[in-house]
């Protein structure tokens, strides 16, 4: 015999299970909905896609991987063939003036015989060598080389309190553009395929520790390439990937 408190908890129940029945038909309403309102791409993608596992090896032994490809994207429906033309078209104008911008780097670090010395470091190409040289305006502007890394706000924020000194951020004062390309230089020089160098030994010794701390040697070898730079181009020498020590 049941108590009066399972009376009084019976209505609930009733109104919680018609509850949970009513979201899982609008579950599978809207599911249902979805899966039509996405059906037309679907359905240009299924026509060319086996509906098994021994048509798909069937299609492989007969077509390969590069001609079952080809073959899609060879007869695709008229719809997929008319929609994205403006879509290619912008990207193919794009590619264009891509193209062309980039051939105006090219002649133009031609005419500036200290490019070609400073784009032996690995990584570093016409354009971050270009940008660097026209950031920098003169080399005689900076009498020290380390004075190069807090021009371009490559150096870290002092906030220091008696016997506190907390680590803070870049100042990212000057030169954004080019810091953001010797940003991208220590991406890859610390990389996996990074050639071995000095600088690179010791960015990854200071790598060790955790994400924050790979994200502060990455500054930190963007530092110290930025010095590196205008110590080729103040001295005219040649990159050495192990300089000897005075």
């Amino acid at each position: 015999m049941r108590t009066s408190w399972h009376a009084w908890l019976a209505p609930m129940r009733s109104c919680s299970s018609d509850r949970t029945s009513h979201c899982r038909a609008a579950r599978r309403t809207s599911d249902h909905s979805s899966s039509r309102r996405y059906r037309p791409y679907t359905h240009a993608v299924d026509q060319y896609r086996p509906r098994n596992r021994q048509g798909i090896w069937r299609a492989i032994a007969e077509d390969g991987y590069l001609g079952l490809g080809v073959r899609a994207l060879a007869e695709p429906p008229e719809f997929l063939r008319t929609a994205p033309a403006g879509i290619l078209g912008q990207i193919d104008t794009l590619s264009r003036q891509v193209a062309a911008y980039d051939q105006q780097v090219v002649e133009t670090a031609k005419r500036l015989p200290e490019i070609d010395r400073l784009s032996g470091i690995p990584r570093v190409g016409a354009l971050t060598a270009l940008a660097f040289v026209l950031t920098l305006g003169r080399a005689e502007r900076f009498a020290h080389s380390p004075d190069v890394a807090g021009f371009l706000g490559l150096r870290p924020k002092q906030h220091q309190s008696g016997a506190r000194d907390p680590q803070l951020a870049v100042s990212k004062s000057r030169g954004p553009y080019l810091r953001k390309l010797l940003v991208q230089c220590a991406h890859y020089i610390l990389g996996r395929w990074g050639p071995d160098s000095a600088l690179r030994r010791w960015g990854l010794a200071k790598s060790e520790g955790g994400k924050r701390v790979a994200l502060r040697a990455i500054v930190a070898v963007a530092r110290k390439l930025a010095v590196l730079l205008h110590r080729l181009w103040t001295s005219g020498a040649p990159y050495k990937p192990f300089p000897q020590k005075a």
